[in-house]
């Protein structure tokens, strides 16, 4: 049992970096490492929800799974894409590759209804950090906060039917790319990556 779960490790390895670089976001050999800021932007995203979608869903960043996902991500985020980076303009692959790596749906960020099948939904999000907008955690916190804002999950908790509860996760990596400029003054380029789970649990009345 022990030889199959290392086989299949290796396997789901070998496939992630043939994916991104078969989607054309490999090429991070430069970069310096993505740092796991996780944690701290959960707390900070919870203090941003009002008060009635606190009472929905809280954000806590122990999914194993997501966080592997984004770091692969962050590991994979080039200088160009790091410098236009603005929340939601990013490769639609990269999204696609976090959802293949979790096997969750994407997360929709339009107005929730009351669902009557249960799931987990990713949505990823890259920020240009030295970005005056979006720099530090709280400014990035903010921008996922408003973004999720508009799914409404206060009112999408149940009907004459179904009940529906939520729950939340983060992945949040800080990464570093060395520029490719040999200009005098140069900076290195770096991003943001966010991941954000919802699972949406569905009970029959």
């Amino acid at each position: 049992m022990k030889l199959k779960r290392i086989l299949s490790l290796a396997l789901s390895g070998v496939l992630a970096v043939s994916m991104l670089t078969a989607c054309g976001i490999g090429g991070g050999s430069g970069i310096f490492g993505a740092g796991d800021q996780s944690s701290p932007f959960a707390s900070t995203l919870n203090s941003k929800l009002d008060d009635a979608t606190a009472e929905v869903i809280r954000y806590r960043s122990n999914d194993s799974e997501l966080k592997n996902a984004i770091r692969t991500i962050a590991n994979a985020v080039t200088e160009d894409m790091a410098n236009s980076a603005t929340g939601e303009n990013f490769p639609e692959k990269l999204t696609t590759t976090v959802e293949t790596m979790t096997t969750y749906g994407t997360l929709n960020i339009s107005k929730w209804g009351v669902a009557e099948e249960s799931g987990t939904y990713v949505k990823v999000y890259v920020f240009n950090a030295t970005n005056d907008d979006y720099n530090t955690l709280d400014e990035v916190a903010t921008e996922v906060k408003d973004s999720l804002a508009t799914i409404d999950l206060p009112d999408a908790t149940g009907n004459k039917t179904y009940n529906n509860t939520y729950k939340g996760n983060v992945a949040a990596y800080k990464v570093t790319i060395p520029t490719a400029s040999s200009a005098s003054g140069a900076k290195d380029a770096e991003a943001w990556v966010i991941g954000v789970a919802i699972e949406q649990t569905v009970t029959k009345k």
